[in-house]
C-alpha cells in the first residue's frame, strides 16, 4: 500500500509518561491506513514519505527548529500545520523568544497549505490573513474504549475537582478558586511534560477514573480564550462541567444550565459551593453534558473530521491542477482574453465562489436570490438553504456557511437569511443560522455568530454593533450596485439606473433628495434621459 503522507511529532509526545496520549492514539488510526509517524526532536526531510506532511506542534513554545525545516520543504510537499499552544510566554511580557517565535510561526503558516487548530477565535485574532487555510479541529478525548465505557457514576463524591497548572498566571480562574478554596474543592495538580510517576499524578486512564469519582470538575479557558482538552475530558468521565466562557466554547454548543456550567472570578465559589451541597440540583446537567460530549468529542470523531478536511484540500488542489491555463509563454499568447476570463470563472465555480454572472446556477441549486445581487463571496453550496435578498452586496473572499461537521449540523444544515440592501465587506464569514437585518453592513473580516438588527454596522470576531447607517446611505447603495456592474460580460443582467422619482417614491422621500445623492445623480446617465 501506497504511504500517504507522514506525520511528525517531538520525542516527548510519543513518550508513555507524557502528559497525554490522545495524540499518539490519534497518530496510531493514521498509522493503520498508511500514514509514517516520526517521533524525533530533528525533522529530516529524507524521511518524510509521500506527499503529505502533518507537523504536529510545529512550532511550540521555543521548539522552532522544526519548524524552519518545513519553512524550505520543497512545493511538491503539501504542509498541514496542526498546531496546539499558538501562545508563548505571558502576553504582559514580551520578550526576545516571543517575538522570535511569533515570527517563526508567520514564516511557518505562510509555506502550510492547511492549518488545523482547536483554538478558533485566537487563531484568528492573531492571523486573520490566514483564515482561508484554517480547519477548527477542537480538543478530544481518547480512547473511545477509556471513556465511552467508563461507567456512569451514580453516586460520585459531592466535591469539585480542580486539575492542572496553579503557577501559571494565564489560568486565572483555577489559581483564582485555588486560592480561596472551600471543603468542596480538591486538587490535582499537573504532571508537566516530563515523565513523571508517582500516587500525586494521574495520566491517561487514571486520569479518567479519577474524574470519575467527582461531580464536578473545573476547568479554565485561560486568559487566552482557549477551549482546552479538559473542557471535553471532565463531561466524557461523567463529571459536571464547571468553566468559564469564551467564544469557541459557544459555538462548539456549550450552553450555561443545559450541559455545562458557566462561571466567573464573582461567582465560581458560590457555584461551586452550591452544586456540590445540593446535587441532585444539577444531576440532570451533569448527564446531558456526559451524554452529548461522548457522541461528539471521541477520538473516532476527531479521526473522521481529519480525514475529511485532508480529502477536501486535496480535491479542492486536485480542482486548480485540472483547470490551470496552459503554463508555457506561447500558450499564453495565443490565449484569447475571453478563454482566460472563461478559466478565471470555471475556477471560481470549483472553489465555492458564485459570481453575479453565476446567480441563475445558484438558484438552480436552491438557493434564493433576489434581483440587483453582486456575489464576489461564496455559498456553502452543501446545504443551499440561503436566502438572500434585493440589493444584497457579498464581498471578496467572504463566505455564508450552512453547516458545521463538529457542531452536527450535517443533515439539513442552519438556514441563512441577507435581507435586502445588506452589505457583507471583504472576508467576513456568516456563521449557520444568522439572520443579517436589511440595510446593515458588516466589516471585512468580521465573524457573525449571532443575529444582526437592521441598520446596524457590525465588526470583530464575534460581530458587535459598531454603529448605525443613514437613510441616505441605502439610496447609494443602490447606485452603487447598478452603475458599477461589469460591462465586459455578454449574459450580465440589465442596468437599473432609477430616476429621482423612482427613488422618491421607493424610500417615501418627500421633497428634495440629499445634496449627496443628487449629485450622484447628475453625474450618472438617468434611464429616461438614455431613452430621449
Amino acid at each position: 500500500m501506497k504511504c500517504p503522507g507522514t506525520i511528525y511529532a517531538r520525542e516527548g509526545v510519543g513518550h508513555p509518561d507524557y502528559v497525554t496520549d490522545r495524540y499518539p492514539l490519534l497518530f496510531k488510526m493514521f498509522e493503520a491506513k498508511g500514514w509514517k509517524v516520526i517521533y524525533d526532536n530533528v525533522l529530516r526531510p529524507s524521511e518524510i514519505e509521500g506527499d503529505t506532511l502533518i507537523a504536529f506542534k510545529t512550532p511550540q513554545h521555543n521548539q522552532i527548529d522544526a519548524a524552519r525545516v518545513v519553512r524550505r520543504l520543497p512545493p511538491s510537499i503539501r504542509v498541514v500545520l496542526y498546531l496546539t499552544d499558538i501562545d508563548t510566554g505571558h502576553p504582559s511580557r514580551p520578550n526576545v523568544r516571543i517575538k522570535q517565535y511569533e515570527r517563526t510561526v508567520s514564516h511557518a503558516l505562510n509555506r502550510a497549505d492547511l492549518v488545523l487548530c482547536p483554538y478558533r477565535s485566537r487563531f484568528l485574532q492573531k492571523w486573520p490573513q490566514h483564515e482561508a487555510k484554517l480547519r477548527w479541529l477542537p480538543h478530544f478525548f481518547a480512547t473511545d474504549e477509556r471513556y465511552k465505557s467508563l461507567p456512569y457514576n451514580e453516586n460520585p463524591a459531592s466535591m469539585c475537582l480542580v486539575a492542572g497548572a496553579t503557577k501559571s498566571p494565564v489560568y486565572e480562574l483555577r489559581r483564582f478558586v485555588l486560592a480561596n478554596q472551600t471543603e468542596f474543592v480538591a486538587r490535582l495538580p499537573h504532571p508537566g511534560y516530563k515523565a513523571k510517576t508517582g500516587p500525586k499524578f494521574k495520566l491517561g486512564g487514571d486520569f479518567a477514573k479519577h474524574l470519575n469519582r467527582f461531580f464536578c470538575a473545573l476547568s479554565d479557558v485561560s486568559i487566552r480564550e482557549y477551549v482546552v482538552a479538559k473542557t471535553v475530558e471532565i463531561p466524557a468521565a461523567g463529571a459536571l462541567l464547571i468553566t468559564n466562557h469564551c467564544q469557541d466554547l459557544e459555538d462548539l454548543g456549550f450552553k450555561d444550565g443545559v450541559n455545562c456550567l458557566i462561571v466567573d472570578n464573582n461567582n465560581a465559589l458560590d457555584v461551586i459551593d452550591a452544586v456540590c451541597r445540593d446535587p441532585e440540583k444539577y444531576e440532570e446537567i451533569r448527564k446531558k453534558g456526559c451524554d452529548w460530549v461522548r457522541s461528539q468529542f471521541g477520538v473516532s470523531e476527531t479521526f473522521r473530521g481529519f480525514l475529511a478536511y485532508l480529502e477536501e484540500h486535496r480535491l479542492l488542489e486536485a480542482s486548480r491542477a485540472a483547470d490551470l491555463p496552459p503554463t508555457s509563454g506561447a500558450g499564453k499568447r495565443n490565449e484569447s482574453r475571453e478563454d482566460r476570463r472563461g478559466v478565471r470563472i470555471k475556477l471560481a465555480r470549483k472553489h465555492g465562489t458564485l459570481t453575479w454572472k453565476e446567480v441563475e446556477r445558484a438558484r438552480s441549486l436552491g438557493f434564493k436570490i433576489g434581483e440587483h445581487v453582486r456575489l464576489w463571496g461564496s455559498l456553502d453550496d452543501s446545504f443551499p438553504v440561503v436566502q438572500i435578498d434585493d440589493f444584497v452586496v457579498l464581498g471578496g473572499s467572504s463566505r455564508i456557511l450552512t453547516h458545521c461537521p463538529v457542531k452536527g449540523l450535517r443533515k439539513g444544515g442552519l438556514a441563512v437569511r441577507v435581507h435586502h440592501d445588506a452589505w457583507i465587506g471583504y472576508a467576513a464569514t456568516i456563521m449557520p443560522g444568522v439572520s443579517i437585518g436589511p440595510r446593515a453592513i458588516v466589516a471585512a473580516r468580521s465573524v457573525v455568530t449571532k443575529d444582526v438588527p437592521p441598520d446596524a454596522i457590525v465588526g470583530g470576531n464575534p460581530a458587535r454593533v459598531i454603529g448605525q447607517r443613514k437613510p441616505a446611505e441605502v439610496l447609494i447603495t443602490h447606485l452603487l450596485v447598478s452603475q458599477h456592474l461589469p460591462a465586459t460580460v455578454p449574459d450580465k443582467p440589465p442596468k437599473w439606473t432609477p430616476t429621482t422619482e423612482e427613488l422618491k417614491t421607493l424610500f417615501d422621500v418627500e421633497g428634495d433628495l440629499p445634496e449627496e445623492l443628487s449629485r450622484l445623480l447628475n453625474e450618472t446617465t438617468c434611464r429616461e434621459e438614455a431613452t430621449q
